[in-house]
């Protein structure tokens, strides 16, 4: 909502959306994709304390590139996210004030059509239907 009302155009909301999710979702996938997490499962299910402590070291030398990798990525995400927070405080006074103005209403005669029958929910009701069907 901030970037639109910022820009005033909702492609730019699209895309900041678009790379929320593609940094947030895929790329943390990527990341433990280089990385033996079965391994892991069966580290942290032993009980004998030395043989877990040695081989979870033995696993993080191993992994090192991985875990570095993701802390990057969790840096950066809380580091965006903390900024994004800061300028959405920073101009709540002029959303109070009424400095930026809002689009107007949406017609009620074409609010359901504008909503329920674009390309774009129907595409998502698809791929909902089909991963669906999928995980079955």
């Amino acid at each position: 909502g901030y970037i639109y009302v910022r820009t005033g155009k909702i492609v730019n909301t699209i895309l900041m959306h678009a790379a929320v999710n593609i940094y947030g979702g895929v790329i943390p996938i990527l990341i433990f994709s280089l990385m033996d997490v079965d391994r892991l499962d069966e580290i942290m299910s032993i009980t004998d304390y030395d043989v877990y402590f040695s081989s979870l070291i033995e696993f993080l030398g191993e992994n090192i590139l991985p875990i570095m990798l993701y802390a990057l990525h969790a840096t950066v995400f809380f580091t965006l996210a903390i900024v994004g927070l800061v300028f959405l405080i920073k101009d709540r006074k002029r959303y109070k004030a009424g400095l930026v103005k809002a689009d107007p209403p949406m017609p009620k005669k074409s609010a359901f059509s504008t909503m329920f029958v674009s390309a774009g929910f129907i595409l998502f009701l698809i791929v909902m239907a089909v991963e669906f069907y999928i995980s079955l």
